[in-house]
């Protein structure tokens, strides 16, 4: 076996006698599996470093994501995990803890399955519940389970590039992550893929690229969430909504100066502008031409493949608020809540009092 003894390594807290809120007030302690594709460039779309920063240091909200993949995910983990250990014949633990690396105390993990050598106590071709702080014996390697494509389109395309088998990066990051705190430095990715079924990947462990995750997670809990220094954001959606959730509201009259820095930044800002309008005029002219060739066609061919559709959606109906306001003010008045104004960055143009032009 090619691990560490768990007990000694890391600590092991039960999360089975736990709640949802005890979960995420565990999760704030340090970085978990999950998380550490964001802090690797290019893989995670879905959050960044300033949002995750933001959690862990408090200055925002933890927020829990609730949509129809993430519920049918988390209810087919278990059904997943059950097909694989009765396919595959192999002995599968279900392990409700989480671990807490000591030697990194800041990186913990939540191994939810291991499978195990077989035994009367963990039968092959079966998924067993272990709720006990100390380790399940005969462990084997972890087995991470992802489901695509069920309610949505998910990330089933990603499994096969050019032909090879492979897995989402972020996917692969999880299992890294939670080899390097655990010492099980075994394990697979069991995904239910749509159009594909049951897909099975082994995730090697490579000491090179574990102490690089090491690093940048290293980097981005002492210096910034220990330190409260915020990481640069990027231009993701993410980032642009964890600013306005830092700064929903501007100090009247205050001014932040920016000298080198903002004067470089917005002369980079000027030539993105300027560089995206070219773009943006030309893509508007093209998509004219385009709709100007199909005139009051619903689809557009080429040699009789359909390329493009331009259909009208379904007719609907819209509240004339105006007009019930017009009609009925009184009652209007007593619905009426004051909505908080946003923040809007607009270049000022004009110059100073007392400046010549």
């Amino acid at each position: 076996m090619n691990f560490e003894n768990l007990a000694d390594r890391c600590e092991i807290v039960s999360m089975w006698d736990k709640t949802i809120d005890d979960w995420h007030q565990r999760r704030l302690q340090g970085i978990g599996g999950s998380e550490a594709s964001v802090l690797v460039p290019g893989a995670n779309k879905y959050e960044s470093e300033l949002h995750l920063f933001g959690v862990k240091t408090g200055r925002i909200p933890h927020e829990v994501i609730d949509n129809e993949a993430i519920r049918w995910g988390h209810r087919l983990e278990r059904p997943v995990a059950e097909e694989f250990a009765e396919v595959k014949n192999r002995a599968i633990v279900e392990w409700p803890v989480s671990l807490q690396w000591k030697e990194k105390p800041w990186m913990l993990a939540n191994l939810d399955f291991l499978e195990v050598i077989p035994s009367e106590q963990f039968p092959a071709g079966q998924v067993t519940v272990w709720e006990n702080v100390t380790p399940p014996p005969g462990i084997l390697r972890i087995v991470e389970i992802k489901t695509s494509g069920v309610a949505g389109f998910g990330t089933a395309h990603q499994w096969f590039v050019d032909g090879e088998d492979t897995a989402p990066l972020g996917y692969q990051l999880q299992v890294l992550h939670y080899q390097i705190v655990s010492g099980i430095y075994d394990g697979v990715l069991v995904g239910l893929l749509a159009g594909h079924g049951l897909t099975v990947r082994e995730i090697a462990y490579d000491e090179a690229t574990a102490d690089g995750l090491i690093a940048i997670e290293a980097n981005f809990w002492n210096n910034h969430v220990l330190e409260g220094l915020a990481p640069e954001p990027d231009g993701s959606e993410s980032a642009e909504s964890t600013l306005k959730a830092l700064y929903p509201r501007g100090i009247e009259g205050k001014e932040a100066e920016g000298g080198a820095v903002l004067a470089e930044l917005r002369t980079h800002f000027e030539r993105v502008k300027a560089d995206f309008t070219v773009i943006e005029t030309e893509k508007k002219a093209t998509r004219a031409k385009i709709l100007a060739l199909m005139g009051d066609a619903d689809y557009a061919t080429i040699n009789g493949q359909r390329v493009y559709s331009f259909k009208n959606s379904k007719d609907g109906t819209k509240f004339n608020e105006t007009k019930f306001k017009a009609e009925n003010a009184d009652l209007y008045a007593e619905y009426e809540e004051t909505k908080p104004g946003h923040r809007t960055l607009r270049e000022i143009t004009e110059k100073p009092k007392g400046v010549e032009a």
